[in-house]
């Protein structure tokens, strides 16, 4: 069929392969307090440098200096109980989710972390005091702020934004 067409048959094989070895990677793109997640071919890599992109895949993962072990002492040392919560009986775990920047900071726009809240009541309901996850969410944040510059993630060779999550607890389980 395409024997007298040698011209369309290197065009489809060239598509083709160029289809074919395009990868796609997710990013998260953060747009002030609007989240949408886009993949784009690695062709658009250089655009996508260029722009407030945060990779949740990558090829290599932002490391905290001295590895988890060193994140889970900083955590453990830093984080202060506050005396309101103490007092309730409130225990559980936080889940903070930020965003490392390319220089290995943290980005400290209290728009870009978040917390999903595991705490529990002393009786072992879920907390609903909003007054007191609050409390929580502030000591959370303020341990965040308080880390070191952090060894940032890479995609392709190049440093990224990168979402990391990490827990905090509260109280003992």
């Amino acid at each position: 069929m395409f024997k007298n067409h040698p011209l369309i048959i290197v065009i489809i094989l060239t598509t083709l392969l160029f289809l074919t070895s395009s990868s796609l990677y997710c990013k998260e793109y953060v747009d002030n307090d609007k989240q949408t997640s886009n993949c784009l071919q690695d062709s658009t890599l250089n655009t996508v440098r260029n722009k407030s992109y945060v990779y949740t895949e990558y090829e290599e993962m932002a490391k905290y200096p001295g590895g988890n072990e060193a994140l889970m002492k900083f955590i453990k040392e830093k984080v202060r109980v506050p005396d309101r919560v103490a007092k309730a009986g409130l225990r559980g775990r936080l889940n903070v989710s930020f965003i490392i920047k390319e220089d290995g900071f943290i980005d400290l726009d209290k728009n870009s972390i978040n917390y999903f809240n595991h705490l529990k009541d002393k009786n072992g309901n879920p907390c609903n005091d909003s007054a007191l996850i609050k409390l929580c969410e502030e000591e959370a944040y303020r341990v965040v702020t308080w880390m070191p510059r952090w060894i940032p993630g890479k995609q392709n060779g190049v440093p990224v934004k990168v979402k990391y999550n990490i827990s905090i607890e509260f109280g003992k389980r």
